[in-house]
């Protein structure tokens, strides 16, 4: 059975304001799933989105209508947050309110004729096992690990601890590609060159690995 969506993917959706140095935008809507499925869809792919979100968020979510809407579920509030960057550069988040966690069960069911999906998460807030679940029937999986103890995680588990190391050991074994920033990477793996992280991935059983400036 041909699937009619393209690509699901699948995070929570980000209330967000930004804070520079010298002046705050926002709020603003935010997020990898937010930015990666406006993005592919406006090249024309047909995008599902698999995202909880509150009725605070009526005047910006309306950039979805270009989406299929259908895995979107309503909930009392959004995921909110306050992104600060700092002077050198960096950055961290601070999580004033979140939406539920994401799990296999929360897939629109006829999203799971699509062949593709793509996993990004801002703070472990999509299920490992549903990666799992994802692979066991045949699909397609990108995971962006920048919500899997990267920039955009709150607490942050790295590889040198038992609940990070789990984490990264399973999306590895179970995605067909991974995704991570420099930033990211210096998190998960502290200590570590790029290309050492993409060692102990490819190790893992990763064996396609994409790290961004």
């Amino acid at each position: 059975m041909a699937s009619e969506i393209d690509v699901v993917v699948v995070g929570n959706i980000i209330k967000e304001t930004i804070e520079f140095q010298d002046r705050r935008i926002g709020p603003v809507l935010g997020s990898p799933a937010a930015y990666s499925s406006i993005v592919m869809a406006v090249q024309g792919k047909r995008v599902g989105l698999v995202s909880y979100y509150g009725n605070d968020m009526d005047t910006i979510v309306s950039a979805f209508d270009i989406l299929d809407r259908r895995g979107i579920m309503d909930h009392d509030y959004t995921t909110t947050n306050l992104l600060v960057y700092k002077a050198d550069g960096t950055k961290y988040v601070n999580y004033q309110r979140k939406a539920p966690s994401l799990y296999f069960e929360d897939i629109y069911p006829e999203y799971l004729t699509c062949q593709y999906f793509k996993i990004c998460p801002m703070d472990y807030e999509v299920d490992v096992s549903l990666v799992q679940k994802l692979a066991e029937r045949g699909k397609t999986v990108f995971v962006d690990l920048g919500g899997y103890g990267g920039a955009t995680s709150d607490i942050r588990y790295s590889v040198d601890e038992g609940k990070g190391k789990k984490v990264i050991e399973s999306l590895c074994k179970n995605a067909a590609i991974i995704k991570a920033s420099q930033e990211d990477l210096a998190s998960i793996f502290p200590g570590r060159t790029a290309e050492e992280a993409a060692e102990i991935m490819n190790g893992y059983g990763s064996t396609d690995i994409v790290v961004t400036m």
